[in-house]
């Protein structure tokens, strides 16, 4: 058993065994030294405790085979290894965090090099880095962190002689299961089951290169204990491969990425019988626990004063979705519940760049649901002017009206017993202020109407001038068409636009022409 203690510090290693040779050199002058060593070392039990730091190292067994070329003089100290180390069961312990780790090995040759003046020390390392089980305890912030594979292969340079704080590396990284854990509710706020880095270039702090960047199986706010493709699984975003390619980091505050691709996402927007966004209510229940209130106050301040010595910019080329993606959409909030599957058969997103705000970034969108419905998008919109900017023409085709029933009742108390929708609705935002136009075109609308059971508030209802049974049959033409033009306009945190007023337009201007025609056809014969 080895045990030393320094000042507040405590080491103590319960054994150490070397089985390999030693040659030790020693020069005319007494700081000149050359020690070289092959062979294999072993130790178990290690324990190491620092006091002031209230940090507590636990190491269950130690193990190092290879090669050590240490040499000395009065003005440099150099050390070579090229061999394996390994470290199985480590421990570190300390009031903020708890760090596991079952077994860590490095592989391939290590150079330090330390010199007596003002030329710093430097440190080369070539090799693979293997990692197996790791996990990382928050209890501050009641959270865990693990992974269960890690893999480093490439070269790191770190302090050349004359530029201690100089670093440049080449090399692929990996993890492999990474979760993030709120260790009170067992709710997983991100799940991945691998991370690989491609062709990783750091030429100094200040430029960063990645050539790829690829996530695998991507989950947000899942829960531990459901399988993703089952019923329950409440999820709002799943996504299969996320690929990014040429990552480009300068000066530590300007990214710039060439393209992400999203493959096979499935996202979820559910709405509790409260009208809330379920999603959102859980990560705002568990925020509380990760931000404490002080460190958010900290958090703001900071902001707000890199907003005036510079902030962050960043810059993607393009996104894409692409495979077997969809959306699916869940309201509680009305009775009967509305539920809807929408497929992504295109989406792109170009051109956003925060150091440009003027600059327009392209949206194109296309959905379908499970029928014959087509949803498209097209337009720009600059998202990081001061007040939103955006053109935008939007289409609906053969939109089957009684999924929407649910809606319809709140607002009218009829229910869609058949009928499609098609609509066209170009809209215009300018600096907030919002202008556009809702054209609807009805096929055939038939409605019944909803029996409530007690007495039913009129909050919210449309008030028309007629019936909403009537009011659709005056208003089909010869096709059986009915056609609405709903202005909207006004600030976007108030829009104003009036259903009902389209409706009673429609009507007026129908009954007018009716009753127009009806006087013609009665005086007709009296010329």
């Amino acid at each position: 058993q080895i045990r030393t203690r320094m000042a507040d510090m405590n080491l103590a290693k319960e054994s150490l065994v070397w089985n390999g040779a030693i040659r030790v050199n020693i020069g005319e002058s007494s700081k000149a030294l050359k020690i070289i060593t092959d062979g294999q070392l072993n130790g178990s039990g290690l324990k190491l405790e620092i006091e002031n730091e209230n940090l507590a190292v636990q190491q269950k067994n130690f193990s190092w085979k290879g090669k050590i070329d240490f040499k000395q003089d009065k003005t440099r100290q150099d050390l070579k290894a090229d061999g394996q180390i390994g470290l199985a069961d480590l421990k570190i312990e300390s009031p903020q965090f708890s760090l596991t780790e079952e077994k860590l090995t490095w592989q391939g040759p290590v150079q330090v090099s330390s010199t007596a003046g003002t030329e710093g020390q430097g440190i080369i390392a070539d090799g693979m880095l293997s990692g197996d089980h790791l996990q990382v305890d928050l209890p501050g912030r009641k959270l865990k962190v693990e992974h269960r594979g890690l893999l480093w292969k490439g070269r790191l340079d770190f302090g050349r002689p004359g530029d201690f704080n100089s670093l440049k590396a080449a090399a692929d990284f990996s993890l492999k299961d990474i979760g993030i854990l709120h260790a009170e509710t067992s709710q997983r706020l991100l799940n991945l089951n691998g991370i690989d880095l491609q062709a990783i270039r750091v030429e100094s702090p200040d430029k960063i290169s990645v050539s790829g960047i690829v996530l695998k199986e991507l989950a947000m706010l899942s829960d531990s204990e459901t399988e993703p493709s089952s019923a329950a699984d409440l999820s709002p975003l799943r996504i299969q491969e996320v690929a990014v390619k040429n990552v480009r980091m300068s000066q530590q505050k300007e990214l710039a990425i060439e393209t992400i691709n999203l493959k096979a996402i499935k996202g979820l927007l559910h709405r509790d019988r409260d009208g809330k966004l379920a999603a959102i209510e859980r990560s705002n229940a568990i925020q509380g626990d990760i931000f404490p209130a002080a460190q958010a106050d900290q958090t703001a301040i900071d902001t707000a004063a890199g907003d005036k010595t510079g902030a962050f910019k960043f810059r993607i080329g393009q996104v894409d979705i692409s495979g077997d993606s969809e959306l699916q959409f869940k309201d509680d909030s009305v009775d009967p519940a509305f539920s809807m599957d929408l497929n992504i058969l295109e989406a792109h997103l170009s051109e956003l760049d925060n150091n440009r705000p003027e600059q327009p970034a392209s949206v194109k969108l296309l959905l379908s649901d499970n029928k014959d419905a087509r949803l498209s998008l097209n337009g720009t919109l600059q998202p990081f002017s001061e007040k939103l900017s955006l053109d935008w023409i939007a289409k609906i085709v053969a939109f089957d009206l009684p999924p929407l029933s649910p809606y319809v009742i709140q607002s009218t108390g009829y229910r869609f017993t058949s009928g499609e929708m098609q609509a066209d609705v170009p809209v215009k935002i300018n600096q907030n202020q919002l202008e556009g136009k809702i054209g609807l075109v009805l096929y055939n609308p038939k409605v019944e109407e909803v029996k409530a059971e007690g007495e039913q508030s009129e909050e919210g209802k449309i008030k028309l001038s007629m019936s909403l049974d009537s009011a659709l049959k005056v208003m089909r033409d010869k096709q059986i068409y009915v056609r609405l033009n709903i202005p909207v306009s006004g600030d976007i945190s108030d829009p104003k636009f009036s259903v009902a007023d389209a409706v009673n337009k429609v009507l007026a201007k129908t009954l007018q022409k009716s009753a127009l025609t009806y006087v013609k056809f009665m005086l007709g014969p009296y010329g």
